[in-house]
């Protein structure tokens, strides 16, 4: 059965610009945009308050991606590549954060401030999953209080449909069967991945 539904949040620039500091956005992915959405929407719908999660040790972020951002890693390369005189401008040193394969969690624990065990999981459609069940034994273990889990993902089906990897995809049903004109959008979830704290 090939799926039909292709779905993205509903967001563009200006709204990362209203939702996201700019201290913080200039070392963001796309996938780390999405999630730190999730997360201060995960945040302001706990009820928690900055002094409760800020700064204290006990507070894990256990934040992941199924990947990394692409399109920082092609610009990169297309700069580098290219051998122009002043490519080391067009780089610039907020690539590494935007495409390591830890940004999730490196940019989101930094941005909220969370002093306590902070790494990321990978384990493509089911991160999100793995980084809320690692996030629940840290806390049953006894190694924080609170868990911020979760997962962003990015949307680029030109990637995903280019070479061996789309075509295997498709085959075995996991791409939609055509491109929709239209998408169903949500907000502040990409694909399956979420982001909840647990405490």
């Amino acid at each position: 059965m090939k799926a039909n539904v292709c779905a993205r949040p509903d967001l563009d620039e200006a709204d990362y610009k209203e939702l996201i500091p700019k201290t913080s956005l200039r070392f963001m992915g796309q996938n780390a945009k999405y999630a730190y959405i999730a997360m201060k929407n995960a945040v302001e719908h706990s009820g928690l308050k900055p002094e409760e999660y800020e700064e204290n040790p006990r507070v894990a972020g256990i934040l992941g991606q199924g990947g990394t951002s692409i399109p920082d890693i092609v610009e990169t390369v297309t700069a580098v590549n290219s051998g122009a005189k002043r490519w080391k401008n067009k780089v610039g040193p907020f690539r590494v954060t935007r495409s390591m394969g830890s940004t999730v969690s490196a940019v989101l624990s930094t941005a909220f401030k969370l002093q306590g065990p902070s790494f990321s999981i990978s384990s493509a459609c089911s991160t999100g999953a793995h980084c809320i069940g690692t996030g629940f034994e840290q806390i049953l273990l006894g190694k924080s209080e609170m868990a911020f889990c979760g997962a962003g993902e990015l949307f680029c089906f030109v990637i995903i449909c280019d070479g061996l990897y789309g075509v295997v995809l498709y085959w075995i049903g996991l791409l939609p069967s055509y491109i929709p004109s239209h998408t169903i959008t949500f907000r502040h979830v990409c694909c399956n991945e979420c982001l909840i704290i647990l405490y």
